[in-house]
């Protein structure tokens, strides 16, 4: 089988890019998923099992987001990753320990 590769760098609206993103949800969800690029195409057909990558990074004047899937055609394995993607920031450390120790100090038992 030839290699085939498509790539697409370039700046759009948010609303663009979630629209894309949607679609790709969409294209995940059926089972085939065709990224075209001008006349250059390559179609996959993600696993039942796929490698989930997802980096965020922030700096003073730039933030980026990278979300990357693979899968080889035979894998059947399962990590079971402990992600969570949301709009919520998450609890820090030293709120869950007040947390617990006001939820300790109200408990009779």
């Amino acid at each position: 089988m030839n290699k085939k590769d498509v790539s697409l760098k370039g700046t759009v609206a948010l609303n663009d890019a979630v629209e894309h993103l949607e679609n790709l949800v969409a294209c995940l969800k059926a089972g085939k998923v065709c990224i075209q690029n001008c006349s250059d195409h390559v179609t996959l057909e993600p696993q039942k099992q796929v490698k989930l990558e997802v980096s965020a990074g922030q700096r003073e004047s730039k933030e980026s987001l990278s979300l990357k899937l693979s899968w080889h055609k035979d894998t059947s394995d399962d990590n079971g990753l402990a992600l969570r993607i949301s709009t919520d920031e998450p609890v820090e450390a030293e709120d869950d320990a007040e947390t617990v120790a006001a939820g300790t100090e109200s408990d009779p038992h």
